[in-house]
């Protein structure tokens, strides 16, 4: 081998050790690389972390700082319908949601067995569903939380449709992303659902379920105070408001509407040709029909109404912020819901079936306290028997109205027949006016628009017949004639 050969091959094997060098610097260099990645990685992520923790840590310290207030507002409620808005209050300024809804099941009745398989929005806050909405099955996330009986997260019930099971169509534009039963004994009272809370990770489900199940609790310990509370004011046959608890919350409801200048009414009925329906049938019958028929009742009206029985076959029922043409369409729905009820024997009574007469009466519209909204009530009653039964009628105004000054009482009750000379009102058209408490030429001339909306109704015409054929101008002039004065053109405002 020549000097040349052997240097080559030196300066070959100092290549071959350089690049193998170089291969080991390469893959240290880019190990070092992965781990400085690696460590970024985690950095960041323990960043997040800290960050989330952070966001952890002033939501808890915000609930446990709003913890007491919430607790004792929440037990200082014993009326069912305060506490809903007493936890919205707290969720919204605890997760700042777009919007949030309390929504209780609703009581299974035996005329609407469907109830049971239906919720109402009890409270609610920024959101698209309004308090009184009623939601029947097909509520996506809502649906699953009353199934499932556990609390739910927009994530998670994505990945549970993603797993095979059914999405529910969803029927309000409240789309729920966060979502808590009401545990109590067992039974699902309701359910507390937020629609993009600000902090919707970490604690805020588990706080969200605490808020629930301290929500389930007030309503039932308001639910069981308030059994306890009226056992005592309980008719022992119906099992509804004796009359002593209906004559002081009447007293009360009166009290309350002077106060705020609010209206109120009430509607006083009771059942046509009861001594007949005992003699005929027994009297083991008609205690039957006293049970059922308020039962009937009682699931037909609002929860902030309150019925009871007044006295033997005599039934109360006081409607809250309601005027007098609303409680009269109210008590036509009651009325016409009895009528078409089939109760025991009914075929065999006068009329052929069970049947009520009432009368409504208003605060400050036909009285000015309880005593004579009640006997307001009861001789619209008394007329109602009296032109036939089976039939509501609205009082008559108490208040004399003046006009420039002279004083324009209605008329006795000996002129009522006074209806008959407007031209176009025949025999048809004026018991339907009577049905509806008008009976003198005074009363159509007093007309407002809703009133004639209503009158229109039960005439099954339109209000613009009845002003096209003058029967308001007619009852000026005839008032006119009579009084020597005339009446101001109500008319003219329609």
């Amino acid at each position: 081998m020549s000097q040349i050969d052997l240097i080559l091959l030196v300066l070959l094997g100092v290549c071959f050790v350089l690049m193998a060098l170089a291969r080991s610097g390469a893959k240290r260099a880019r190990a070092r690389v992965d781990a400085l990645e690696q460590m970024t990685r985690e950095l960041r992520s323990g960043s997040a972390r800290r960050a989330e923790l952070e966001q952890d840590r002033r939501l808890v310290r915000l609930f446990l700082r709003e913890l007491p207030l919430f607790m004792r507002e929440l037990n200082g409620k014993k009326r069912v319908r305060e506490i809903p808005s007493v936890m919205i209050d707290f969720v919204s300024r605890i997760f700042e949601p777009r919007g949030a809804v309390v929504l209780l099941r609703r009581t299974p009745a035996r005329s609407n067995p469907e109830k049971e398989h239906q919720v109402i929005a009890a409270a609610a806050a920024g959101a698209a569903l309004r308090p009184g909405t009623v939601l029947r099955p097909g509520c996506g996330i809502l649906d699953r939380v009353l199934e499932a009986g556990r609390t739910f997260d927009r994530r998670e019930f994505e990945k549970s449709q993603l797993e095979g099971d059914e999405e529910g169509d969803e029927q309000t534009d409240f789309r729920a992303d966060l979502a808590s039963p009401m545990w109590m004994d067992g039974e699902i009272l309701g359910v507390i659902a937020l629609s993009q809370p600000k902090e919707n990770r970490g604690e805020a489900k588990y706080l969200l379920e605490l808020i629930a199940q301290a929500g389930a609790l007030a309503l039932s310990n308001a639910r069981a105070f308030n059994q306890i509370r009226s056992a005592a004011d309980l008719d022992a046959l119906t099992g509804i408001l004796n009359k002593g608890a209906m004559s002081f919350l009447l007293e009360q409801a009166a009290e309350r509407a002077a106060k705020d200048h609010s209206t109120l009414s009430i509607f006083l009925f009771d059942i046509d040709s009861f001594k007949n329906y005992n003699d005929v049938n027994g009297h083991l019958a008609g205690d039957e029909l006293l049970r059922l028929l308020p039962r009937l009742v009682a699931e037909n009206v609002r929860s902030d109404d309150v019925f009871g029985r007044y006295g033997g076959e005599e039934f109360l029922l006081i409607l809250p912020e309601r005027a007098p043409d609303e409680a009269l369409l109210v008590a036509e729905k009651i009325r016409s819901l009895i009528e078409e009820q089939d109760f025991p024997f009914g075929k065999s009574q006068p009329l052929g079936a069970i049947t009520v007469s009432g009368g409504v009466a208003s605060l400050p519209d036909h009285a000015q306290d309880a005593e004579g909204l009640l006997r307001a009530a009861d001789e619209a009653l008394y007329r109602a028997k009296q032109i036939g039964r089976n039939r509501v009628l609205c009082a008559e105004d108490s208040r004399p109205k003046t006009f420039d000054g002279v004083s324009s009482v209605l008329p006795a009750r000996d002129e009522r027949d006074d209806l008959k000379q407007i031209r176009g009102i025949g025999p048809t058209f004026e018991r339907a006016l009577n049905d509806l408490g008008i009976f003198t030429y005074q009363q159509v001339a007093d007309l407002n628009w809703q009133r004639m909306l209503m009158v229109a109704t039960q005439l099954k015409t339109y209000p613009e017949r009845i002003v096209r054929d003058g029967w308001m101008k007619q009852a000026r002039e005839l008032h006119a004639d009579k009084y020597g004065r005339e009446l101001p053109d109500q008319a003219s405002a329609l």
